[in-house]
């Protein structure tokens, strides 16, 4: 306590010297539309409208590490001026605009070269643009309403930016707009009955959405146009009005782990190649779970896709592709339907109790590989003007789809059981039918799957038990015997 008694008394000696010296940072107020040329946290003390004298904007802010705080109170446009802006926030890093109601101009927000700034629990709405960046990098759009506008949120060459927890709705264009913007994230949004599409991205990259949620918009839950290798996953997106998620000619991007309901097409890919679709829950849309037009090197793999009212999976003139490791069901017409679409791989599906037919190959398509599915549907495959396909690999040693050890070609049962892999002899029990399956005159599978040989299982629980205790008998008699033999 002696040791500590002189470093205490020189630390209270040196804030009473600096103490008449220190001042707390004081809010400035802002009562009217205003430059900020200054670093330091502003408040509003009421509503303001229109613009500066002679100016397009409001506010303006020029200086780094300014807090704008509207303290609940409202910048008000009147929609006056082509270019009119709320808030101008130019050349600018470590801006935080938090707590204001911004309307009726033609951008609520405008950032430009602006980094390292926020925007926070605003209210923005009846803009042209709700918030506008343009070559503006590491920000944050968080937990703001966003509603009414034309677009929503609109980042416009900008880069490593964050828009989360946002409420963007009832906008007419767009609810969240990307061009030519680049490793940006979109996370935990609610993006909900906008008039176009939820989001929107246009010669974008890199870019991940994730965890939000995209319902009833009247154009595309997201639509990505001429956009590559950007990320989709872990969304909710339904009741949209047209595509759930839509590809146009964009490339090598990822849409995995979403649930995809109640849309027109679940995803619909256009002129698009080097997407993957993984994972993903799709279901109960209005016409197909998964299409692709014009489209090849698409890997549509380890989806569920049901109940959807025409097919589970529709390819039209798109070649190339790969279907493997799907569950395909109860969709109201076909599980896989292929129309003028070449050497697509289609293995290690199960596709089942679809109305129409398991697979429909239509419109010369040919050169398709199909094996080692288990196919159980009333119908299972209808050809209707097709080439030749191939219905089986060379027969290998290697586990297939129904726990057999070789694989071949395809499983082929149906509901009741009576399916011909479910009725096939298997004279050598080695999981493959003994003759093959003739789909057509052009199409066989040659090494149909058998039902397996029921394993050779070892005695029971109990037959193990009766012999554990039959053990211990003989080893009760056996001790007794030992024992008389002892004493006498």
């Amino acid at each position: 306590m002696r040791r500590l008694f002189p470093g205490l008394v020189f630390l209270l000696f040196m804030l009473f010297l600096i103490m008449p010296h220190w001042q707390p940072v004081s809010a400035l107020e802002i009562q009217g539309c205003q430059d900020i040329r200054s670093s330091g946290v502003y408040v509003l003390t009421g509503n303001i409208y229109g613009l500066q004298s002679g100016k397009d904007y409001c506010i303006g802010i020029f200086a780094n590490e300014v807090i704008l705080d509207g303290n609940g109170f409202s910048i008000e446009g009147l929609g006056i001026g082509q270019r009119a802006q709320g808030v101008r926030v130019m050349n600018a890093y470590n801006v935080t605009i938090r707590n204001l109601k911004i309307s009726k101009y033609n951008y609520g927000i405008y950032l430009v070269d602006v980094a390292e700034s926020k925007i926070v629990n605003n209210v923005i709405s009846l803009n042209d643009n709700g918030i506008y960046l343009r070559g503006s990098h590491h920000n944050e759009i968080t937990s703001n309403n966003i509603t009414s506008n034309d677009v929503g949120i609109y980042l416009d060459s900008s880069s490593y930016n964050e828009i989360s927890g946002n409420t963007i709705s009832l906008n007419t264009v767009f609810g969240i707009r990307l061009g030519d913007s680049y490793i940006n994230t979109i996370i935990g949004n609610t993006i909900s009955l906008n008039n176009g599409d939820g989001i929107h991205l246009r010669d974008s990259g890199n870019n991940t959405i994730i965890g939000n949620t995209i319902e009833s918009n009247d154009a595309d839950g997201i639509h990505l146009d001429s956009s590559y290798y950007n990320e989709i996953s872990s969304n909710t997106v339904s009741s949209n009005g047209e595509d759930g998620i839509e590809l146009a000619g964009s490339s090598n991007n990822k849409v995995v782990g979403n649930t995809i309901l109640l849309n027109q097409y679940g995803i619909s890919i256009d002129s698009s190649s080097f997407n993957e679709i993984s994972g993903n829950t799709i279901s109960s849309n209005s016409v197909y779970g998964i299409r692709l037009s014009n489209s090849y090197k698409i890997t549509i793999v380890n989806n569920t896709i049901s109940l959807n009212t025409f097919d589970g999976i529709y390819l039209y003139s798109s070649h190339y592709n790969e279907i493997s490791g799907n569950t395909i069901s109860s969709n109201g017409d076909d599980g896989i339907e292929l129309v003028a679409s070449n050497k697509t791989i289609i293995v290690n599906n199960t596709i089942s109790l679809n109305t129409f037919s398991g697979i429909y190959v239509r419109s010369s398509s040919g050169y398709n590989m199909i094996f080692n599915n288990i196919l159980n549907n009333s119908i299972n495959v209808v050809l209707e003007d097709a080439g030749r396909n191939y219905w089986n690999t060379t027969r290998v040693a290697e586990r297939n789809i129904v726990g057999g050890n070789y694989l071949g070609g395809n499983y082929w049962g149906n509901p009741y059981g009576t399916g011909f892999s479910d009725t096939c002899k298997d004279g050598d029990s080695d999981g493959v039918c003994d003759s093959p399956f003739q789909i057509d005159e052009n199409n066989a599978d040659w090494l149909p799957l058998a039902n397996p040989p029921t394993p050779t299982t070892g005695p029971g629980l109990e037959m193990i038990l009766a012999m554990i205790t039959v053990l211990g008998i003989i080893g009760v008699v056996a001790t007794a015997s030992l024992t008389r033999r002892k004493k006498t």
